[in-house]
């Protein structure tokens, strides 16, 4: 209505002008650069107004409507980088709460996590997948063990994390002594293609554990095969394997039948090497077992290969003993322990001035030493010093023992190499350290 009426007014001005200029027509002149312009008043206005509208509508409204067109753009852009900045900022938030709550699994602070849970089970309404593994470490961490498998389970079933819950499976099945379910599950993991190496390594460290050594070694080999591990790692491990496997078999024929292809795999396994050294010995045949030492000396130059390298020959006299461990550390010239044993040797010669010799070279570069402190307590006592004899007996229980062999996985020294370390239960990873 209000519209209408301001229509009809509009009209009624017009009109009024219209007749206005109809009784004063008027005229118009314009001089402009030696031209002369004349109409009437009328028409002047008129195309005044006929100016005035094309100018408002082709030109003004046009520019003002693509004007708007890229304000709307411009702001449009800004408004979704504005939503999309806050929905950023609101998923970071949510893992980074995440994270922090599996740290305080990590660190063992259970009433921290659950407190967390409350609210990651509010930003992650709707995600609750998301959420399993950190609710399944809850649950284990909590002694849930029921509820944590079958969370874990639920993982499975997920190609994402599939992995991280067959390991979880596992490692509760094994925790609570149920090794045929844990192997059971792994054996089905195993036949899959494409085997992660966290897995394949778990399956091969059961398997050595529970004696199946047979599946050990084709754990390896598919290891080696998908480029899990490299030649010599591959070579190490099988040593240790069929090291670890000949130290429980009771037949006789078949011990020696694994120690020889542990050695064969691995010239550097201590323990084969000085096992095959035994059985040439046993055979009668020192030449080939102290060759074999001899070759040994060159990695490891430890005390067991000195020893195995004196029964290989057990005729000889002292003073031959002591030839032929000149002979020895002649492979190793270096080697740390070459001045202890020598000094052992020539305590056994006789040789008392050489081995005090030995003794204070080595001292002076190992320090303190239980072995070294004990040959000197025993040659006191050949030289009826008893009070030096006591003084080097109680320096020596302070002393620390030689440990020239190290755990490359869980790094505790050793004094003996092992085919398993004895702390970490990893295969292949003790090395000689003992410079």
């Amino acid at each position: 209505m209000i519209k209408l009426i301001w229509n009809a007014f509009l009209l009624c001005v017009i009109a009024v002008v219209a007749v206005w200029l109809a009784n004063n027509p008027g005229f118009v002149r314009v001089d402009w650069l030696g031209y002369r312009v004349e109409t009437t008043a009328s028409v002047a206005l008129t195309i005044l107004i006929v100016v005035a509208l094309s100018y408002h509508y082709f030109i003004v409204r046009p520019l003002f409507w693509i004007g708007g067109k890229i304000k709307v753009f411009f702001e449009g852009r800004r408004f979704g980088r504005k939503v999309a900045l806050s929905q950023i900022k609101k998923e970071t938030e949510k893992y980074v709460l995440l994270d922090r709550a599996m740290s305080c699994l990590a660190s063992g602070d259970l009433k921290t996590a659950k407190k967390l849970r409350r609210k990651l089970d509010k930003l992650f309404d709707g995600e609750k997948e998301k959420l399993l593994s950190f609710e399944a470490k809850l649950e284990e961490e909590s002694g849930n063990i029921p509820q944590a498998l079958l969370l874990y389970a639920q993982m499975a079933e997920n190609p994402d994390t599939r992995t991280s819950g067959v390991q979880g499976q596992i490692r509760l099945y094994r925790a609570n002594g149920q090794y045929d379910m844990a192997l059971a599950l792994m054996k089905n993991r195993l036949d899959d293609k494409n085997v992660p190496a966290a897995l394949l390594e778990e399956a091969f460290e059961m398997q050595v554990a529970d004696g199946r050594y047979a599946d050990a070694l084709l754990s390896l080999e598919k290891a080696y095969k998908e480029g899990l591990i490299d030649k010599t790692r591959m070579k190490k491990t099988k040593a240790a394997v069929l090291s670890e496997q000949a130290a429980v078999t009771q037949d006789e024929g078949l011990k020696e039948l694994l120690i020889r292809q542990a050695a064969d795999a691995d010239e550097t396994a201590v323990g084969a090497v000085l096992a095959v050294a035994g059985l040439e010995t046993a055979k009668g045949d020192g030449k080939k077992a102290r060759a074999l030492i001899r070759k040994l000396w060159k990695t490891a130059p430890c005390v067991e290969a000195y020893r195995a390298y004196i029964a290989a020959e057990p005729s000889l006299t002292p003073p031959e003993q002591v030839k032929a461990v000149e002979k020895l550390i002649a492979e190793n010239p270096k080697a740390l322990v070459n001045d202890l044993i020598l000094a052992d040797v020539s305590v056994q010669a006789g040789l008392t001035g050489q081995a005090k010799a030995s003794l204070t070279k080595y001292l002076n570069k190992a320090g303190d030493s239980r072995a070294a402190f004990n040959l000197l307590a025993q040659m006191a006592e050949a030289e009826k010093d008893t009070e030096a004899a006591l003084r080097f007996h109680e320096k020596a229980l302070t002393a620390p023992e030689e440990k020239p062999f190290v755990c490359d996985a869980c790094k505790t020294p050793l004094a003996s190499w092992h085919a398993v370390c004895p702390v970490c239960r990893k295969p292949a990873f003790v090395k000689f350290d003992g410079a």
